[in-house]
Parts: structure tokens; sequence; C-alpha cells
């Protein structure tokens, strides 16, 4: 039976998604909107591109932290295994297409980072440590953080007890693939252009077609 803390959780969950802290800051900051900028998407790299590393890390705290607070949140409800794998989804997915922005939001892996740390602590190590590795392999950073996920979700299948969260995290894997699948063409082509932080006396603007499609 569906309950209406269950519910609340999960519609909590992308409401908090929904706030896009990159764009804010960036409106704040700059009055424009950050989705006419480098990459389009409002994570932590296209917002560093523009406001250099403090934009770029305080865009990666907030988003990390909005997906452990929906998790944390849908802990203090009590809600069941299932429906808290929902919650990482919905908060998630509120990061992406954020409804207020039009839909149009940041790729997720920053929020799937801080969501999936509240719901299984260990699963960050874990994720750190195939991506240190896959990344040594064949520097390819966005590659080996899907392949993290999807090894992750693995793991916790045939974890005792986790299938539930190892099913869930597979749908995360697979979104993540679908919202980073311009990055993952240009990544297995090798047509990644450089990315960075924005640098003293450089204007972001003449890198935006550049970046047009990498990001976080």
């Amino acid at each position: 039976m569906i309950r209406f803390a269950d519910v609340f959780a999960i519609a909590a969950a992308y409401g908090l998604g929904c706030f896009s802290a990159g764009y804010y800051l960036v409106r704040w900051r700059t009055g424009s909107d950050i989705r006419a900028r480098g990459s389009g998407a409002t994570g932590a790299k296209n917002v560093g591109r523009l406001l250099g590393f403090w934009g770029f890390a305080a865009t990666f705290l907030i988003d990390s932290a909005k997906g452990a607070l929906a998790v944390g949140l849908g802990r203090w409800l009590g809600v069941p295994p299932g429906v808290l794998m929902i919650v990482v989804l919905a908060v998630v997915i509120g990061h992406a297409w954020p409804v207020q922005l039009g839909f149009r939001g940041g790729k997720g892996i920053a929020t799937a980072l801080g969501a999936m740390a509240a719901h299984t602590p260990w699963a960050l190590v874990g994720i750190g440590a195939v991506v240190a590795i896959t990344y040594w392999m064949g520097r390819r950073f966005v590659l080996s953080g899907i392949i993290a996920f999807f090894l992750l979700s693995f793991m916790l299948m045939v974890w005792p007890g986790e299938i539930i969260s190892g099913l869930g995290c597979l749908v995360l894997a697979c979104l993540l693939a679908l919202t980073h699948r311009r990055n993952l063409r240009q990544e297995l082509t090798g047509l990644e252009p450089e990315g960075g932080l924005k640098k003293k006396g450089s204007d972001p603007q003449t890198s935006d077609e550049a970046h047009r499609t990498t990001d976080l």
C-alpha cells in the first residue's frame, strides 16, 4: 500500500532536485542564463567555466547536498527500501529536468553522488575506486563515472539484502548515461574538447561552442 509519506518523500525529492544551484548562482552573479553558455547545462563544470573554482565548488556541494537531503528526508519519514530508491531517482530527475526551468537542467552526477552517499555510504568509496581505476586506464572521466555506477548496481544486487537498491542503482546508471549521452559519444570517439574552469582574464563566452556538450 502506498502511503502519503511515500508520495510526499518522492515529490519533495523532485522539488529539491529542481533547485538548480548553478542556474541561480550565475543569475545572481552575472544576471545571465547559464543554459545559454558553455555546454548549456546548469552543472558545476559549466558554472566553473563562468565563475571560476568557487562557482564550481559551490554548485557541486549544493547539488550533492540536495541529493543527500532528499534521502535523509526519506529515511526520516520511514519510507521502505524500494521507495527510498525512487527518492534517489526523483531528486536526480528533478536536477536534470526542473519544471520551473522548462525541464532544462544539469546532468545529475553530483546529485547522484550525494544521494547514493547518503543511501549507501560505502558506495561512495566503491564509486571513487572504480572511477580512479577506469580513468587511469582510459583517461575518460565521464565514461569512468558511468561505468562506476553500473558496476555499483551489480555489486549491490549480489550483496545480501540489497537487490532492490541494486536494481534502483541500475536505473540510475541508465539515467546518467542518458543525460551524458553526448559526452560519452565524444569521449568514445576521442573528440571531447578540453574542459576547464574560468581563468583570470579569460572570456568564457569565446569558448561556449567548444564546450557545448560537455558537463558534469
